[in-house]
């Protein structure tokens, strides 16, 4: 369970000895309301001489003595004497700074938009000729730094890879398609799906487009996995509509990696999603919308995303379509789109054409679905993708993202009472309720966060909706929530919650401790980390802080300067990888294999805790990572403990496993999910690592598979990582991914 959540266990003392877990609580001085917190792993207070103690936590300077578990300065302070206490449980201090810093960021203004005038409006209004500035919008998305190799093929539509015969080798899905072979309409090939830019979405808005059609925007970015494997299938029914003459239903696409401005300002923070744009007066439309909508996102996409906002999934768009009106859609236009071959699907690889140089790579009894390219890769390539992971960081992912992490309730009306006995939950939440909780009364429901789901795992919940009601312990304050009540806005995508805040701020930190230093960016790295202790300390008093965006992007100024340099002068060498996704794996292994290094030489500048990076690592994915599906799906494994994660916290030696673990079991379950029967996605390959691998016996099923066989289709052909079943040898593992991710290991090896 998360951290954050223990704080709000109890209202009354915990003694040594309890059951109860202490640790990250927050006590409130009486006299003057100064609030302290306990470290990560206190002990709960004790009793000695009359008295109750406690260990709190003092701020400190730097992040070598803030930040990383056993090293912050601890005191001893006296909470109470002969029954007077000096010191009260607060444990609605976190939500007490949350909503102050909310009310400080409200001073983030965004920039004005300008009026648009009648000539603008005869340019992107409905029924308007956008061929032009489709075509400018198209090659600005392309000229962003990120658009090489191929990278480029995805950045714009028409798409770029139905001219590209290599990849069409590879991948059968980015092969033309009969319908586009026979087109001869220009206007139809560039239009079925419009490239839009920040000017382009607000001129459509002001100039009416939205009141007469239905736009669907496909809202990516050209490095995104998902969104490459989107990009045929949407372009291929936005062409077929058009050819049939359909008109209401319009495309269009918008690549986050030029309009992060308009992508956060609309709260469009996960790749890909698709966006239902209508106003117009035809409640059939409206009734698909909200139709859709219900049918698709669950509890936790709803508080993830915006409300006509959707994941970016293919299959999703059959259950809007089939609730359109037939004669503003047809259905014959769409039908058989949707219709899934027997087989693997297009986005499965040419194993074939994996292994031009090794050829009997393919008959690899493990991994003979990663490129032979593999056996070039050094830990400097390795390590060009991390900073260049790291630049797309800092420049574009971590933004505002609209959450000012305030309490949300969305679809349940509480009873007048309710009493937690075993398994009994609201609706709104999924699974059960620990039994630990059985006879307590729960009043509200409240999430620190409002993805932690694991937070209603805590016993007094008290806030509803920005302290509109205030809850008795023995009755329901007056009137009672209720779901129109309760529902609550977009937040200030100018300026971050305090979540993120203090999220920011240990992603710093983890990087100042277990970097390399060939990247040679802490000292700029240690600059921007003392900027944000300043705005975390000045956030947990009574006047509060905030971080607006603009102040964030002068704050990491000089070290985005850093990171163009250092990559210049000593990281001048191809990329290991196509997509951020791979990126990220890079940095994460990086940032393990170095804090393994750092622990066994017992270097004086000490890596953070194990469990401190994994706090860490959760917390940036959870507000920042920009892959939807990759979020949701790391959150979910994370909150259920998979693939080791609570030996990960102990020792960085499973630390390193854990991550490994984890990224082959997702790169198995997109094989799975694929029907790629024949390509095998388990790392390392056994033509590099022999002794890493030993094939067993197909009944023993290793666990990191477990979710590629859960997702195998029924009828389907067995998956070869399946089929071909093999054991981890782990302390060879480890070798490997030592000198794979660390450069002084690379080096003894």
């Amino acid at each position: 369970m998360h951290r954050l959540c223990h704080s709000l266990l109890s209202f009354g003392w915990v003694l040594a000895g309890s059951e109860e877990l202490c640790g990250s609580r927050w006590w409130r001085r009486a006299h003057d309301g100064l609030r302290l917190q306990e470290p990560w792993s206190a002990p709960c207070p004790w009793e000695a001489g009359g008295s109750v103690w406690g260990n709190v936590r003092v701020p400190a300077e730097s992040v070598e003595r803030s930040w990383g578990g056993d090293e912050d300065i601890i005191i001893t302070i006296e909470l109470e004497r002969s029954g007077h206490r000096f010191y009260d449980l607060d444990p609605l201090a976190e939500t007490t700074f949350a909503q102050l810093f909310a009310t400080n960021g409200a001073r983030c203004a965004a920039p004005r938009r300008a009026a648009l005038g009648a000539a603008a409006c005869s340019r992107f209004g409905a029924g308007a000729d956008l061929s032009g500035v489709s075509d400018m919008i198209g090659n600005k998305f392309c000229e962003h730094p990120e658009a090489k190799d191929a990278r480029a093929l995805f950045c714009r539509y028409p798409p770029r890879f139905y001219a590209h015969a290599g990849i069409c080798r590879q991948y059968a899905q980015f092969c033309p398609f009969e319908e586009l072979k026979s087109e001869t309409n220009p206007s139809h090939i560039d239009l079925a799906v419009v490239n839009v830019d920040a000017e382009m979405f607000y001129a459509l808005e002001e100039c009416g487009a939205f009141k007469s059609e239905f736009w669907i925007f496909k809202v990516f970015v050209h490095w995104c996995p998902h969104c490459q494997q989107l990009m045929p299938l949407l372009y291929r029914l936005a062409l077929r509509l058009r050819q049939a003459k359909v008109a209401f239903l319009r495309f269009g696409a918008v690549n986050c990696a030029t309009e992060h401005a308009l992508c956060s300002e609309q709260g469009w923070l996960g790749h890909p999603l698709l966006v239902a744009k209508y106003l117009g007066p035809d409640q059939a439309v409206h009734g698909a919308i909200e139709h859709w909508i219900d049918v698709v996102k669950d509890a936790q996409l709803r508080q993830m995303l915006p409300r006509y906002a959707l994941p970016g999934e293919f299959p999703v768009l059959k259950l809007l379509l089939e609730h359109l009106p037939t004669n503003l859609v047809p259905t014959v236009a769409w039908a058989d789109l949707f219709e899934a071959p027997p087989g693997p699907s297009g986005a499965c690889p040419n194993v074939t054409a994996l292994h031009p140089e090794h050829p009997t790579s393919m008959e690899d009894f493990v991994g003979n679905g990663w490129h032979d390219v593999e056996r070039n890769f050094t830990v400097r390539r390795r390590m060009t993708d991390a900073l260049i992971m790291l630049r797309h960081i800092f420049q574009e992912w971590i933004a505002p993202v609209g959450d000012d992490g305030l309490p949300r309730i969305w679809t349940y009306e509480f009873p007048a009472s309710m009493e937690v006995e075993g398994s009994q939950a609201p609706p709104l939440l999924e699974g059960s309720l620990p039994g630990a909780l059985g006879g307590h009364r729960v009043y509200l429901v409240y999430f620190h966060d409002c993805r932690e789901v694991a937070c209603f795992c805590c016993v007094f919940v008290i806030v509803g909706c920005r302290l509109l009601w205030k809850i008795h312990r023995d009755a329901w304050g007056k009137p009672r929530p209720s779901v129109s009540r309760c529902r609550i806005s977009q937040g200030n995508v100018e300026a971050f919650s305090y979540r993120q805040l203090i999220d920011i701020e240990a992603w710093v930190a983890l990087l100042i401790r277990n970097l390399p230093e060939a990247f040679a960016i802490q000292s700029f790295l240690r600059e921007l980390h003392r900027a944000l202790m300043i705005r975390v300390r000045a956030a947990q008093t009574k006047e509060g802080s905030s971080l607006c965006a603009n102040e964030w992007k002068s704050l990491t100024s000089n070290l985005l300067a850093s990171i163009n340099d250092v990559g210049q002068k000593h990281f001048a060498f191809p990329s290991a990888c196509a997509s951020d996704t791979c990126r990220m794996w890079s940095l994460l292994h990086i940032l393990a294999s170095e804090g393994l290094r750092k622990e066994r030489m017992g270097l004086e500048s000490r890596p953070a805790q194990p469990h401190a990076m994994l706090s860490a690592l959760r917390g940036f994915i959870d507000h920042f990572f920009k892959c939807h599906y990759c979020r949701r799906h790391f959150l979910r494994q994370y909150e259920e403990g998979s693939y080791g994660r609570q030996l990960a916290e102990e020792s960085y030696e499973e630390l390193v496993l854990y991550l490994w673990r984890f990224h082959t079991a997702v790169s198995t379950r997109v094989s799975a999910l694929h029907s790629c029967v024949d390509s095998d996605r388990r790392w390392p390959p056994s033509s590099l690592c022999p002794s890493c691998w030993q094939p067993s016996d197909q009944s023993a099923l290793w666990e990191v598979l477990s979710e590629a066989k859960a997702k195998t289709k029924e009828g389907q052909p067995t998956l070869r990582a399946l089929e071909m079943s093999a054991m981890p040898n782990e302390a060879e593992i480890l070798k490997f991914l030592e000198s794979s991710f660390s450069e002084q290991m690379e080096l003894q090896t």
